[in-house]
C-alpha cells in the first residue's frame, strides 16, 4: 500500500502520458459488460504522508534496499521506472533499478520458482492482460494454484478467500451474481494491494479515412482481428 500511495500517478498520467491513459486499482477492469471498474475500492490517492505512516506502523527500515529489474530500451517506461524511484525515495523506500535481458527476466519471474517460493526477483515492472475479456482470466494471476512456474501468479499471492469466490465466479451464468462475486474480489485484491496498480492505456490508432467500418480493439496486437469487416472507398 505504502508503494502505491508514494506514487503521483495522477500528475504521471497527465504530465507524461498525455492523459492517454486511466489509474487503475485493482486487476479488475474493462470487463466485457462493463468498461469501468469495480465501485468501492480504495483510490490510493497520492499521499506520501500516509505511505510514511504506514511504513513507520510496519517498522520499515530506510536503509533497506530493493531490487526492481527491467527490460531496458522502451524510453516511456525508463523514464517512468526514474520518477518511481525516485518518488518512493521520498518516502523512505531505497529501490535500484537493474536491467536484464529478455531472458533472464524470464528466468526470474518463471523459471527460478521452485519449492513453493517465488522465483529470483523483488520488484519488477510487467504489463499486458487481456482486455475486454471475462473476468475470470484473472485466475491465472492470483489464485494460488496459479503460482509460478505453473501459473502466472509471479508474486505466489494466496488468499482462499479470493480462490473460493473465483470458482463461485465461473460457476454461474447470472450475470448480476457474476458482477457481485467479483466485484468482492476485487475489493480484497485493492485491500491486499497485490500489485503496485498503476494505469491502463488507451490504444491510439491512425487510419487512411477511406477504410470504413475499422473498429479499433482493445488490445494492439489484434489490430486486424476485424479486417474481414473492412472495406475501402472508392
Amino acid at each position: 500500500q505504502a508503494l502505491i500511495y508514494a506514487l503521483d500517478r495522477e500528475s504521471i498520467v497527465k504530465d507524461i502520458m498525455l492523459g492517454q491513459a486511466t489509474i487503475i486499482n485493482s486487476c479488475f477492469f474493462g470487463w466485457k459488460w462493463d468498461n469501468g471498474e469495480p465501485d468501492g475500492l480504495n483510490p490510493y490517492a497520492f499521499s506520501p504522508d500516509k505511505a510514511k505512516s504506514l511504513l513507520s506502523e510496519a517498522n520499515w527500515d530506510p536503509n533497506t534496499k530493493i531490487s526492481s529489474h527491467y527490460i531496458p530500451g522502451d524510453p516511456l517506461q525508463d523514464t517512468l521506472l526514474n520518477i518511481f524511484v525516485q518518488q518512493w525515495k521520498d518516502v523512505g523506500i531505497n529501490v535500484e533499478l537493474q536491467s536484464v535481458d529478455v531472458p533472464d527476466y524470464t528466468n526470474r519471474l518463471v523459471s527460478a520458482a521452485k519449492d513453493g517460493k517465488t522465483g529470483d526477483f523483488q520488484l519488477v515492472i510487467g504489463s499486458g492482460g487481456v482486455m475486454g475479456q471475462d473476468p475470470n482470466v484473472t485466475t491465472k494471476y492470483i489464485t494460488t494454484a496459479a503460482a509460478t512456474p505453473v501459473g502466472s501468479n509471479y508474486n505466489h499471492y494466496s488468499n482462499p478467500q479470493v480462490d473460493d469466490l473465483m470458482v463461485q465466479g465461473r460457476a454461474t451464468n447470472d450475470l448480476a451474481k457474476r458482477k457481485e462475486i467479483y466485484t468482492q474480489i476485487a475489493k480484497i485484491v485493492n485491500d491486499d494491494a497485490v500489485w503496485v496498480f498503476l494505469w491502463r492505456l488507451n490504444s491510439i490508432y491512425g487510419v487512411n479515412k477511406r477504410v470504413q467500418n475499422f473498429k479499433a480493439p482493445g488490445h494492439p496486437g489484434r489490430v486486424i482481428s476485424s479486417a474481414h469487416k473492412w472495406w475501402v472507398a472508392q
